[in-house]
């Protein structure tokens, strides 16, 4: 059985974007000369694979172009707000009739 030790001093941790308990370590060794990318599930290593130092620079250029080769992520869009002091939604919401109905139902409803 491995022994799995502490994250080094050197390293960092990455959390999966599917947010199911999985992250990717990263820790360097300097004094084997290799840095350590460990998979985890809910705090249990799942995985490691062992990268020489010289090839982290192919990996890291590997990295570079699939980044550079995907599309930028949709940008931010400001949310709607709505105006509960006046009787109409803003104009720019898709939630306008929806409103309205449910306006009309609280209404009948509370008299």
């Amino acid at each position: 059985m491995t022994v799995v030790q502490a994250l080094p001093s050197r390293g960092d941790v990455f959390f999966d974007v599917r947010d199911d308990g999985r992250a990717l370590r990263v820790g360097w060794h300097a004094d084997e000369g290799v840095v350590v990318l460990s998979s985890w599930r809910y705090g249990s290593c799942v995985s490691s694979c062992q990268v020489d130092r010289d090839d982290v620079p192919a990996l890291i250029a590997e990295l570079a172009r699939g980044l550079a080769a995907t599309p930028p992520r949709q940008a931010w869009t400001d949310p709607i707000y709505v105006d509960f002091s006046r009787d109409v939604v803003t104009p720019r919401s898709p939630l306008r009739s929806a409103w309205a109905s449910l306006r009309r139902s609280i209404t009948r409803l509370v008299g």
